[in-house]
């Protein structure tokens, strides 16, 4: 090992200076363009932070989902190459991507294996991959550096659909931070969670443009069989404020506090009872569930946040779409949105996406819209005295609520199985019964059926 090193130590001297002198100035320039962090600017950026946060930039202003970014995990500045991926919407892109993702990513493995236990003088590929670590610790970083190669997918084109969609909210968001005394660039937070996309959903059970999981969500808002109030973005950004106030007041700064959006409060104050401050939780903590995406996600903030505030500088001039304006009633009773929508002159559509806490069971009418409920009408048609609750026919609403079917799991039974033996979706039979990502069921579980019949 002591002669390989020596070996790399002649190749840094001829490649070393010229790579060292071409990042300090890449590293330099940030700095200039009002990186550093502000005392005033709540939500600071840090040296430390710049190299992440110009990656994250790339990621979401420079390269495409049909590109993928091999790089190392620790330090982003070292990227090996960027692969050429085929359209997700492709037959088989699925398994051609990560069949390309894997022979990437096992190339570099063995390749800096290579670098490492070789004595030859290295190759001119090797050469390459040496001159990326050539502004750093060669025996600190080349030793382990095959367990650190990460596959980045590039997001331009999912950000910049995400940015003609925050029109929509965007402004009503920043009305509602205000309105909780938090800071305003805190609506960029969902370009990270999910693009502003208001349909989104995770694998681990998430919904909304703010990604509330199951557990989090109902601590905030209403979730069940017929309403999901965290695919509402409004009622969902009343809900995320008051979490974020929650971590803020706990933690008592805002990247810490950020950062406990994806790592949970309870893992950012140990981490910052061990090492204190943010900077020094980014660079040292080395917690068993800090990992790449917790570390890395208030730099992804930053990025997004700088991005979305000079969008022109990297999408040129883009046509955001127009904010939502919608009044609301509420109803006195159950009721069909059928019933709702004829008496309304409005489509079932309007009302689907003025509407989108409304599970799928609403909208196709297996359920009614519950009592109770704020339904939301376009802009200044509740105001009007001839579009009020009141004026709904009393014979259109239900006293009780459409009965659900139940089904009590048994040996064998799959979310699968029940969902094809009921004739329903098994994403209507997860919602239904608050399973999580995988439908995991267990043996004697009783489970709503989301269907049309009345009897039980």
């Amino acid at each position: 090992m002591r002669k390989r090193l020596k070996s790399i130590k002649l190749v840094f001297r001829g490649i070393g200076l010229c790579f060292a002198l071409i990042t300090f100035a890449a590293l330099s320039l940030p700095t200039t363009l009002g990186f550093a962090a502000e005392q005033d600017d709540p939500l600071p950026s840090y040296p430390s932070l710049m190299a992440n946060v110009a990656f994250w930039k790339k990621v979401y202003a420079q390269y495409s989902t049909t590109q993928g970014i091999i790089h190392d995990a620790r330090n982003l500045n070292i990227i090996y190459e960027v692969i050429t991926l085929k359209d997700w919407f492709e037959p088989g892109a699925y398994s051609y991507n990560d069949a390309k993702e894997s022979c990437a990513k096992g190339y570099y493995q063995n390749l800096l294996k290579r670098i490492v236990s070789a004595d030859a003088r290295p190759s001119l590929e090797q050469e390459r991959v040496l001159g990326l670590f050539a502004a750093y610790n060669a025996k600190n970083l080349l030793k382990d550096a095959h367990l650190n190669v990460r596959m980045q997918l590039g997001q331009k084109d999912r950000f910049l659909a995400g940015l003609i969609r925050s029109g929509k909210y965007l402004d009503e968001i920043r009305r509602i931070l205000r309105a909780y005394d938090l800071p305003e660039d805190l609506a960029y937070l969902p370009h990270v969670e999910s693009s502003f996309n208001y349909q989104a959903s995770s694998k681990c059970g998430a919904a909304g443009i703010w990604q509330f999981t199951n557990p989090t969500g109902r601590r905030f808002m209403t979730i069940n069989h017929v309403i999901d109030e965290r695919r509402d973005p409004i009622i969902a950004t009343h809900a995320a404020a008051r979490l974020l106030k929650e971590n803020y007041r706990m933690l008592g700064e805002w990247p810490t506090a950020l950062t406990a959006y994806n790592h949970g409060p309870g893992g950012m104050l140990r981490a910052q009872r061990i090492k204190g401050g943010y900077e020094n939780i980014f660079k040292y903590y080395n917690g068993p569930s800090f990992g790449f995406a917790s570390r890395n996600f208030y730099s992804e903030f930053l990025a997004a946040r700088e991005i979305a505030r000079n969008y022109q500088a990297y999408f040129g001039e883009i046509e955001l779409d127009e904010p939502v304006y919608r009044d609301s009633i509420t109803l006195p009773g159950h009721i069909a949105i059928k019933d709702l929508a004829r008496h309304f002159c409005v489509d079932i559509d309007t009302l689907e996406e003025l509407n989108p806490s409304l599970r799928s069971s609403v909208i196709s009418g297996r359920q009614y819209v519950p009592k109770g409920y704020c339904l939301y009408l376009p802009s200044k048609m509740a105001s009007d005295s001839t579009f009020t609750a009141e004026n709904i026919p009393p014979e259109l609403f239900k006293s009780i609520r459409k009965s659900s079917l139940y089904c009590r799991v048994r040996p064998g039974d799959t979310a699968n199985k029940i969902a094809k033996r009921y004739g329903v979706q098994v994403r209507d039979l997860i919602h239904a019964n608050g399973l999580n990502a995988h439908a995991t069921i267990r043996l004697g579980q009783n489970l709503r059926i989301p269907t049309q019949k009345q009897d039980i």
